[in-house]
């Protein structure tokens, strides 16, 4: 993120969780009387980093507050309210 920016930090997030999310409907599909071992790991790896990358995602809009510094905490506020209700819906 601070490398390379909110811009590139929020579009990385955001496909690190479209391709885990990709993966964990794969997952799902997969015979767990077969290979239980495969599904299981699949679905806890594919879960964290589906979570880290929402919340770098969400974290690009922390980039707004350079350009609004009398609101600043409401830029906070809604990445807080974002990253709250995310784990509220999932």
């Amino acid at each position: 993120y601070d490398v390379a920016g909110a811009r590139s930090g929020a579009i990385g997030g955001a496909l690190v969780s479209c391709v885990c999310m990709a993966a964990l409907s794969l997952a799902v599909g997969i015979d767990a009387q077969e290979h239980p071992g495969l599904q299981v790991g699949l679905m806890w790896v594919c879960f964290i980093l589906g979570e880290c990358g929402g919340i770098l995602a969400g974290l690009g809009i922390n980039g707004w507050m350079w350009h609004y510094p009398c609101q600043q905490m409401f830029v906070v506020g809604l990445c807080n309210g974002a990253q709250q209700g995310s784990s509220l819906a999932g």
